[in-house]
């Protein structure tokens, strides 16, 4: 049962009598801060209304998304008819939208926003649009845990089915330079003491300059070069000077950028969560310093929630064997990571919490509105 419901919903019963029924729906839905404009037929709108309802749609600027939805399709047509037949679909819609005990709060804010005497101003009332909308969406994945980050929080959340945060851990996010792309993609593999491969663009504008000046870093930074057959090139016999045909890729160990551990993420892009060998970045004050990756401050409560159990204790963080081998654990089922861009949100007692729209991305949405 929802902690609370807006009052619409209780006048609803008295509206289905006295207006059209799709009238009634687009009421309901403006209640939760959705967009009710439709110019189609009167099922194709209350259809749309409420897939918006119950699933949302996709954030704006997702970069890609590789989690398979699962919409209740004999759902949404059951609800249909009963919009067009002016029947009771309140009660079977209420119980099928976010469990999540935030998501009501918004609701509420909502409301208030929306009512002359709390007049939020419209910035604010666009992220708690935008805020409800994730939360709608995220219920477009029936996976029983899912990781949650939000970018300008720096902050990464482990939930249950129901919406319950079983963990929560800040994070480093991309610099404004480079920034982390709004995308959903499953986890496949926990790995330890991960090699890494460094990304042609940082090897090119950071890397190179300096290993031509002095290619004793090398040995400082721990760094291998590797040719296209994957086989390492004695770096004496590498004219540093002309083109670069090899890439370069830093030993395994707790002095890795990558720390000890991995969670490979199935996507286009060269981004992972991962662990760090500078933890104390995690206390300062700005933490989007990456190059878009996403450093985790507690990797093995995240790897042991992903996996299921508990493999790792506290102390491999610390455990820095000699020459370690890189192994790695299998994720199954694959647990699904979103990376959202969410500059307001709500906490589990309530209160409205903002972050600093660090990408800009806020303010380009609304010119664009």
């Amino acid at each position: 049962m929802r902690a609370f419901l807006p009052l619409a919903f209780f006048l609803l019963p008295w509206l289905a009598a006295a207006q059209q029924p799709l009238r009634v729906l687009k009421t309901y839905a403006f209640s939760k801060g959705i967009d009710t404009v439709c110019h189609a037929g009167d099922s194709v709108c209350a259809r749309r209304l409420i897939t918006e309802l119950l699933y949302g749609h996709a954030p704006d600027g997702i970069a890609y998304t590789g989690v398979k939805e699962n919409l209740n399709v004999s759902l949404l047509t059951v609800l249909t008819d009963s919009v067009a037949a002016g029947r009771d679909w309140y009660r079977l819609l209420a119980a099928h939208e976010p469990e999540d005990l935030r998501y009501c709060y918004l609701e509420d804010y909502w409301a208030r926003g929306c009512s002359d005497e709390y007049a939020m101003d419209a910035a604010t009332l666009a992220a708690l649009k935008t805020a409800l909308n994730e939360y709608r969406w995220l219920n477009r994945f029936s996976a029983p845990l899912k990781v949650v980050v939000n970018i300008p929080a720096a902050q990464l959340e482990v939930r249950n089915a129901a919406g319950k945060v079983l963990l929560r851990s800040r994070v480093i996010a991309g610099k404004k330079a480079t920034p982390t792309p709004v995308f959903s993609a499953p986890v496949t593999q926990v790995i330890t003491y991960p090699y890494w491969n460094v990304p042609a663009s940082i090897t090119r504008k950071e890397l190179l300059p300096k290993l031509r000046n002095n290619p004793g870093l090398l040995n400082e930074m721990g760094m291998q070069v590797i040719d296209k057959n994957g086989k390492t090139v004695d770096p004496s016999s590498i004219d540093w000077q002309k083109p670069f045909p090899y890439r370069l890729r830093q030993s395994t160990g707790c002095d890795n950028s990558l720390g000890v551990m991995k969670f490979q993420l199935k996507s286009p892009f060269d981004i992972y969560l991962h662990d760090t060998n500078n933890r104390a970045a995690f206390s300062g004050k700005n933490r989007f310093l990456s190059h878009g990756c996403v450093r985790v401050e507690k990797p093995v409560e995240l790897a042991n929630a992903v996996l299921g159990k508990q493999v790792f204790k506290p102390a491999f963080l610390t455990t820095c064997p000699a020459n370690p081998v890189s192994g790695s654990y299998a994720v199954s089922p694959e647990v699904p990571v979103f990376f959202l861009y969410k500059t307001l949100d709500v906490t589990e007692t309530g209160d409205l919490v903002f972050y600093e729209d660090i990408y800009e991305k806020a303010k380009e949405v609304s010119s664009h509105r």
